[in-house]
Formats: structure tokens, sequence, C-alpha cells
């Protein structure tokens, strides 16, 4: 069993354990970490940042992305070159022709630098060579070993002779092809003679006519050994070295894996494993270029958007999806106005934009691309039921082929950010539908799942599978968690991002202002300014009628054929593709906030069709976030777990801190939340290093990048309730030993506070001294004080006044005491009592107890100045009043003695007696301070002392040197100085038996003694006395100075 005692150590510990589970737990339950908990999860996405994009590279190098170029000038540089029309064919850009200002400093800039826009990458570069010679490749012609009875030549009709035309190197320049090699004739006989200089045409090592030797013999001809100058023949022969360039390049295309191709993937940003062109879903928006070029009033009728529907079609987009709702009719007011406004009503072609676009989704249909368009469930209060689904418009839905319509709806979070995606929605609890999402429809239609199955549900693992697409969701709810894959792609190219004008942008549609128009001769690519209108323009054969902005960009992924200016190609983005269509003009206000809302120092809110992209791009690579113990806020499937858990980190954390001090214990605290925020938040990437590479970051320039987290291995835990759960019981805990500490403190200042200075409680109680009765011995410095001539005082004094007298003498004098760390031991009557180094240790106790007692000379003489200003307050005596003070250090025992009922902290030994006798002893020589040879030894090259000899006190029968504390070193004036110094010499006659001579010196020395009113006496005359008594009586040759006092 456990003793009371026992109980009453650990019932505390297990209050505050009980405490602080039930807090964190029901803190927990009513939902209070909730919103840290949403801000931690978005952090972990800033952390993490893009998994896809430009970016990616750039958060891992600290870099900009690299394009791929190839580097024609080898300058080491890219230099951009504009794309301009070359309108006289001279591959050169003129004044006048029309270009595109990349880096808008308004003029045409040129480079020889060739680049791909698709070969933005960070992959390995590559070459594809062939490993053989091919015609223009740069060679070492070297010799061939073997002599060639000819020039080179190229054999073009193989009859093995040269003829007219055949290619052949000239060696002797004379424009002709030459039968053999070329000689230096110096006779002029037509033939070659030894030694006749001559040129190796074919390198073969040896000599032969009429190739240069040295003709070191002078014989005339070659000999073996004889240097000379093997030449290459100028083509390339078998077994030379050459530059094998590769071959990609000379098709303006990329190497990979030995193949020649369009496309490079900067990272594998699809985690597949394999080199491709990346993600699924294409994002195609009206943004500010498009609303700024479009020759189309607002709202865009039917008719636009099925121009995109088709054009995406015909560049092989296998599903089109658009985020935007047609639940009204096609708007054409504005195009009736222009009709109206032509006066000729005759001329109206009307477009019915609805039956155009349905029109376009059944073209799409018939080539193999399925077109999804949004609906949404609305609200009316004054309908029955109040909640219903808004599809597309009649007309677009029951044309000849209906359309896939799919939810836009996304329930955001209570603050507003969206974390969370829908699977489907209900229009009611009694619907018995399911209304796929646009992100689920599109992934169906993807996969060739050409109707909307039923979900089926697997509520033990909270999974919701539709046909082939098992979907963890978070809780027992139709929503998954958004694992996005960066921010937004207009700021950083998450998603591949096109502008709808560029959709649009064919042959057959114009863009830009009609205003800005004219037209344009495509036969000589040069303005045709005598045609003013279209309808003249078009008339002329090879005329087109179009604007600066008119590119007909779509035209390369339509019409391979298509003549296109640009000066590059990129591959097809669209082909194989999920396209969204959506917009990101901030008119449409469909921004959403998401958790890279607030990233790198800006704010980045997304458009609502990228949140629907990166849901679509998730669930086709099966990226989701899981949650092994519950979700982040309160689970009532997991909260049993979270009890646990919490009952486990309470526990452990009170095991430890209840042990420790309280910085320790801090310190400790500090440590765990480190760890538990490195571990709680480092898996959701697979990173346990990320707080150490932020600091790293933050002070190093070269990158060290947080790991990014493959698909479906990101992992969230609550950060939160684990933390409380160490955070609360320490604070408790803590609280607890700071009240305990409290009344620890305040029974130490009840019992001693009177005695020593409050910092000496507190270094009391931080070194768990506790008062209990015994004593302890050790090396201490006693002071006794005592006010001379007290009992006159009590003669002349009425009780009252003579109390307030002395307790303002005695609060004062305290007070200085207890400043310099010394400890009261008793009141007797005037006199104070008091000793330093203990109940606590202090260094320097000597010096502390001199310095004590100049201070009291010093505030007794201004309370003598304050006494004297009162007038007749008080009598002639209080005026003068005298104190005396005794030191001494020694070896004493100081403890609570007493009884167990009551305690006295005091002191006690030989060495109290010694300096209470110092103190009384001090009025026979008339000084005011009086200290024993320890103290003197300790503190003498601090102090000004005078030596007063050694001295036998009654009850003792070992002498001591003693010594009068004069004043502070330094602060002493011309007279005391004089004084001693004649004193001193007077002394050492005193010492040497020489009585005359000492008087002599002592009668000196007199004259230089302070007179202070109510001293009888001083030592010089104390020493005349001394001196005349010992002159009768000399004390012998073994003197060795001591003198016996006679009293107390």
């Amino acid at each position: 069993m456990f003793s009371s005692k026992k109980i009453k150590e650990i019932l505390p510990i297990f209050l505050i354990f009980i405490g602080s589970v039930f807090f964190t737990y029901i803190m927990h339950l009513a939902g209070a970490f909730g919103y840290l908990e949403m801000k931690l999860y978005d952090f972990r996405f800033s952390l993490r940042g893009a998994v896809s994009g430009t970016l990616l590279y750039e958060q891992k190098t600290k870099s900009p992305l690299p394009e791929f170029f190839i580097d024609m000038n080898d300058n080491g540089l890219y230099d951009q070159t504009e794309p301009f029309r070359d309108n006289n064919n001279n591959n050169k850009y003129d004044e006048g022709e029309e270009y595109t200002d990349i880096n808008n400093n308004g003029k045409h800039d040129t480079s020889p630098d060739i680049f791909n826009l698709e070969g933005e990458g960070c992959w390995e570069v590559e070459t594809c060579e062939n490993g053989q010679w091919d015609d223009s490749e740069e060679f070492v012609d070297k010799g061939n070993n073997i002599w060639d009875d000819a020039e080179p030549f190229v054999d073009s009709n193989s009859n093995g002779v040269w003829d007219d035309a055949e290619p052949f190197r000239d060696d002797n320049e004379d424009g002709i092809w030459n039968p053999s090699e070329p000689i230096i004739d110096k006779n002029a006989n037509g033939k070659w003679d030894d030694a006749e200089s001559y040129q190796d045409i074919n390198g073969n090592n040896y000599w032969d006519p009429p190739e240069i030797f040295n003709d070191e013999n002078a014989n005339g001809k070659w000999d073996e050994g004889e240097k000379f100058e093997d030449v290459g023949n100028g083509i390339y022969d078998l077994g030379e070295d050459f530059i094998d360039v590769d071959e990609c390049y000379k098709t303006g295309t990329l190497c990979h894996n030995q193949k020649c191709v369009e496309h490079v993937e900067c990272h594998d940003i699809n985690q597949n494993g394999i080199w491709d062109d990346g993600l699924n879903v294409v994002i195609v928006e009206i943004d500010d270029e498009s609303y700024e070029y479009l020759n189309e009033p607002t709202p865009y009728s039917r008719s636009v958007w099925a121009r995109a529907v088709r054009n995406l079609t015909d560049a092989g987009a296998k599903v089109v999806t658009i985020d935007i709702e047609f639940d009204k009719p096609d708007h054409q007011i504005e195009n009736l106005k222009n009709f109206l406004s032509s006066g000729d009503l005759n001329k109206i072609n009307f477009v019915d934009g609805d039956s155009d676009l349905g029109d376009a989704i059944r073209y799409a249909k018939t080539k193999g691309t399925q077109v999804i368009l949004a609906s949404k469930v609305a609200y009316d209060k004054d309908r029955n039921p109040s909640t219903y689904r808004v599809v597309p418009h009649p007309r677009i839905i029951t044309s000849s082929i209906t359309p896939y319509t799919a939810q836009v709806d996304i329930a955001k979070d209570a603050d507003g950010i969206q974390r969370l995606y829908p699977i489907y929605n209900k229009v009611s609890l009694a619907d018995t539908n399911y209304y796929y999402s646009l992100a689920v429809s599109s992934v169906l239609r993807f996969k060739d799942i050409e109707t909307d199955p039923i979900p089926s549900f697997d509520h033990d693992h909270n999974i919701i599978t539709v046909d082939s697409i098992s979907i963890p969701v978070y809780g027992k709810q139709q929503y998954f968690l958004i694992n996005y894959y960066g921010p937004n792609s207009q700021s950083f190219s998450t998603f591949k991002k096109y502008p709808l004008v560029n959709i649009l942008d064919t042959k057959d549609y114009m863009i830009g202002s009609d205003d800005l128009a004219y037209c344009y001769d495509t036969d000589w690519e040069e303005p045709a300014p005598d045609y003013k209108n279209k309808i003249e323009c078009e008339k002329q054969k090879f005329h087109k009628w179009t604007t600066s902005y008119d590119s007909d960009w779509m035209e390369q992924f339509i019409d391979k054929d298509y003549f296109n200016f640009l000066p590059f190609k990129v591959a097809n983005p669209f082909e194989g593709k999920i396209v969204y269509i959506g917009t990101s003009l901030a008119e449409d206000h469909d921004f959403k906030d998401t958790p890279f809302l607030n990233y790198e120092g800006g704010k980045f809110p997304m458009p609502g069709v990228e949140v629907h992209a990166n849901a679509t791009q998730q669930l086709l690579d099966n990226n989701f976030i899981s949650y092994p113990i519950g979700k982040l806020t309160n689970d009532t499937e997991y909260r049993f777990l979270h009890f646990f858990i919490i009952i486990v980190i309470t526990l452990i954390t009170l095991f430890i801190v209840v042990r420790l001090e309280p910085f320790p214990g801090f310190l400790f605290v500090i440590s765990s939340l480190f760890i538990w925020l490195s571990y709680s938040i480092g898996i959701f990437f697979n990173d346990y290093l990320w707080i150490v590479k932020m600091f790293y970051n933050s002070i190093s320039s070269s990158p060290w990048a947080v790991n990014i987290p493959g698909y479906n291995e990101s992992s969230i835990i609550p950060v939160i309730f684990p933390a409380a759960s160490i955070l609360v019981p320490y604070g408790i805990n803590l609280s607890y030993k700071l009240i305990v500490e409290s009344n620890s403190k305040r029974f130490l200042k009840d019992s001693f506070g009177a005695y020593i200075s409050p910092d000496l409680i507190d270094q009391m109680f931080d070194e768990k001294r506790e008062p209990k009765l015994g004593g302890d011995p050790g090396y201490h410095t006693m002071i006794f004080s005592d006010i001379a001539s007290f009992s006159t005082f009590s003669e002349k004094l009425e009780a009252e006044s003579l109390l307030n007298l002395l307790n303002e003498y005695l609060t004062a004098m305290t007070n200085i005491l207890i400043n310099n760390k010394g400890t009261l031991d008793k009141y007797i009557g005037d006199a104070i009592v008091a000793f330093y180094g203990a109940p606590i240790e202090i260094e320097d106790h000597e010096y502390l107890a001199c310095k004590t007692a100049i201070e009291m000379n010093k505030k007794l003489d201004e309370l003598r100045a304050k006494w004297k200003s009162e007038g007749q307050k008080w009598p002639q005596i209080v005026h003068n009043m005298q104190h005396r003070i005794g030191i001494n250090a020694g070896k004493i025992v100081v403890g609570n003695m007493g009884s167990e009922m009551k305690l006295n902290y005091t002191m006690t030994g030989d060495q109290v007696n010694l300096t209470a006798r110092l103190e009384s002893s001090a009025k026979q020589l008339g000084i005011a301070v009086q200290v024993g040879e320890n103290i003197y030894n300790k503190v003498k090259d601090r102090f000004i002392f005078r030596d007063l000899g050694k001295v036998v006190v009654v009850g003792r029968n070992q002498s001591l040197n003693v010594y009068e504390l004069v004043s502070i070193l330094g602060e002493e004036d011309d007279n005391t100085r004089k004084l001693l110094e004649i004193f001193h010499e007077g002394l050492k006659f005193y010492h040497a038996q020489e009585w005359d001579k000492a008087i002599s010196y002592f009668k000196k020395s007199e004259k230089y003694e302070q007179e202070i009113e109510g001293r009888k006496t001083n030592p010089s005359k104390v020493f005349i006395e001394r001196s005349q008594k010992l002159k009768i009586a000399p004390p012998g040759d073994d003197w060795d100075g001591s003198y016996i006092l006679d009293s107390k």
C-alpha cells in the first residue's frame, strides 16, 4: 500500500494527467484545432511546391528552367530569333517586314540559334549519331598509306576515269584535273628527275615521285628512314577521325532513346517511369488575350464554342470538357444588331449557336472525341423541391447525339479554401441518381467508358469505386482530397494552358479587330494594299483578309501540310488529351482559393477550370492523399484511436517533465515538438528533414530541395492535437510547479524574510534548502554592532520616542546589512548581530562585511544630520550618537536552533564570542570599527586599516592582531594618511620596547586624531597610556606585543 506521503506526491500528477487528457480531447472534439490543422494542411503544399511544370525545376535548383536550344554560333548562350515574314525570300529580316516582338523591345532581334519550345527540359543531353561519316561532317584528313596514281576525284559514273563535272581535288591549283602528282620540274624536261621536289598527294608513308622529302645523303632519291610529309587526299577515307554530328540535329528534332522526337519532357511529371509528353490534361481559357483579340461580341455565341470543339477534335483531343454553363438560349442580340444596322435584312445569315454547338458535338463523336457539358445543382426557395439540377439548354441536349453532362459544383471548406472535390452530387437526399463531377466524368470518357455506372461503396476502407476507378474518400462522404499538382498555371505553368483565341485561330477564321485588318498576298508574302475590304481581297488568288495577330496557329495541329510561317514547330499538345475549356477572366468571378493561394510571397487564386483539371489528373494518376490515423479534425470513425494517442503522448510527456527542472523541461518540450512537426508534416512528402532544409536554404545560396513524393505516396496525419498532448500537460505541470514554488518561497520569506535578502531566499529555494533543526559548521564572517552609551538614551527619552528612534536606526542599518547579502541573526536591544555566508554560501563575504560597516558609518552621519535638523525633537545626545562595530571571520556553526515547536536561525561558536569582544573593546580604543586579523589578511588591499597590535580579550588566552577599519582604499584624506604614517612608526618602537620613542610618536599622531563628540579617547591616547605602563613594568624580552584587556 502507498503511504500517505507517497499518495500526496502522486495525486497531483495523476490529476494533471486526467485533466490534460480530457481538456485536449474535448478541445479536439469541439473542433478547436480545426482551423490550425487546415492552415498546416495548406502549409504542406507550400513546402512541397509543384510536382509538375517549370516550377518543379526552379524550386529544386533555385534557378530558371533552361530552354533546350541548338547553339549554332557556339557562344554558349541562347540567342533568341524573333519570327518574321520573309517577303523577299532573302532569309534575313528587312525593314518593314512583319515580325513578332518576343522581348517587347520595339525592334526585330536576330540570331543564328534555333530553339524548340517543347525542349524546355532537364533530361540528360542525348545525341543520335550513326557512327559513320556523312557528307558535310568534318573529318581529319590524314595520309592513306598508299600511293594513288592520280588526284582523288568522285567517279560519279563509275567508269574508272575522271569526266568533266565530276568533283576532284585540284592539288596543283591549275583549274584542271591532272593525271599524276605535280612536280617541280627544275630542268624543264617535262618529267620528274631525281632530287626534284614533289608533293606526296596520297600520303603513303613511302617516297614516291614527286613527294617532298629530305634528301639527307644527297643521292637524289628517297631512302628508308628519311623524313617526308604524308599529306591527306582531301576526301574522307576509312579510318580517318571525323565529327559524328547528331542526326536529329540535321532534321530539327531532338534525340531521346536513340530516336528523333519532337517533344522533350522536362521531368517525369506524370511519374509513370517512362519518357512521354507528360500530363493528360490541357487547359484552354478565356483570358485577357482572348478577350482582346477575338472579334466576337460577349458573351460569346455558342458558335464560338462549336468552333473550339471542332478544332480540338481535329487536333486529336480525346475528351473536351467545357466548364461553362449553357442553360440559357444562345445570345444573339449583338449579331442581330449588326444585321439590322446594315439595312439589308435579305442578307441575314443567322447562325443558330445552340444547333451549331450540337452539330459540333455530333461531329466530335464521329471522330472519337467525347464532349462533356457543365451542369449544377441550384436552389430556389419558391420551388418544390427547392433544389433542382440545372442542365444545358434543351436545344443542345436534344440534338441527335446527346452530350454528356457533369456537375461543376465544388464545396469549399469553412475558411473558403478548396481542398475537397466531389465524386458525385445529388439533387436531394431522396434522389437516387448519381450526378458525377466534371473530373470523374472526364476520366470515365478518357477510359472509354461510355455510360455513367452506379458507384459501389466500401465503407470499411472508405473507398468509392466507379467502374474501374477506385477513389479513397475523406471520411464517410463522397469527397476526396485534391492533391494539387502546383500553383495556378497562369503564373507557374503547372498545366499546359492555351488561350481560347489560339484554339480558334485557323485559316478560315480571322483573329483581331476588323479595324486593323488588311489584305495579304500569301504567294508573295507581303501586304496587298490595293484591296481595301474583305470581299475585294478574297476575290484575288492567293490573297487573304487578315490582321497582324492572325497566324493560323491552330492549323499546325490540324493540317500538317498547311503553311505556317513560325520558325519552329511544337508538338501537338491536344492529341489524346483531356482538354478543359473554362475562363480565367476576373469579370467571370470563377476563381477558387486553394492551398497554393499564398505562395512565395504572393496571392495566387486558381481558376475554377484548373481545380477540375487538378482533380482529373489526380484520378488518372491514382495520386491520392491518405490519412492513416483519421481526418485532421474530429473524426467519429477514429475517435477512440485519437483518444488513445492523447493518453499515450500525455503519459510520456508527464513521465518526463515531472522529473525535470523547468528549463530542461522546456528544452524537452521544444525538442519533442520539433521532432513531431518534422514527422507529422514531413510524412506528406516523405522528407523528415524539411525544417533543417528550410533553415539551410535561408542562409545558403545553393538549394537543398524538399523531396517530391511519388504518386500515391502523400499522407497526412493530425498535427495539433498530438502537439497539444505535449503542451497541455507540460503547461499544467509547470503551472503547478510554479504555484508550489511560490508557496515554498512564501514560506521561506516568512521564515527568513526579516533576516536575509530576497536574492538569498530565491537561491535557497533554487538549491532546495529547507529550514531544519540543527546546524552546519562552516567558515563565515560575523558582525556585531551596538549604540554607544545607549543606557543614557533611555534616561533622556520617553519610551515611545526611544522606540521610534531605535526603529529608525535599526531599519536603516538592517537594510544596509540585507543589501550586502548579510543574514540578520537577532537584535539584542540596540545591538545588531549578523553573519555572512549562510544559509547560502556567498563569495567574498569578508569584503561584504567591511563594506557594510563603512556604509553603516556613513548612514549614521546622515541620520545625525537629520536628527539635528529636527531641532528640539531630540536631545543633544541623539545628535552625537555613535556606534561600535566588531567584525571577524572564522569557523562557526550556523543553523536552526531551539525546539521543534520554535526554531531560531542563529550562529554559535568561539569565534562568535570573539567578534562580540571586538565590538565591545572598540570602546576602549575610541574607534568605530574593529576587525580581526582574518578579515585584515583577506581584504587589506581594498580598505585602509590602522594596526592596533595584538590583544588578549577577556575570556580568551590566545592573542590576535586587531585593526581599525578606517575607510575604503582611495577615500582617505591627507590628514588620515599622515596620522597612520606617524602612528605605525610609533607602533614599531612600541613593539621594540623603546617606550620613550613610542610615546613621542604617539603624541605626534594624537594631533591628527579626529575629535568626535561622545568619544572620550582615541588609539593614540590609549597607546601612550599603554607605553607608560609598560615602561614602568616592562613585559620582558620574550614579549610578543600582546596586550591583555582588562574589561569587555
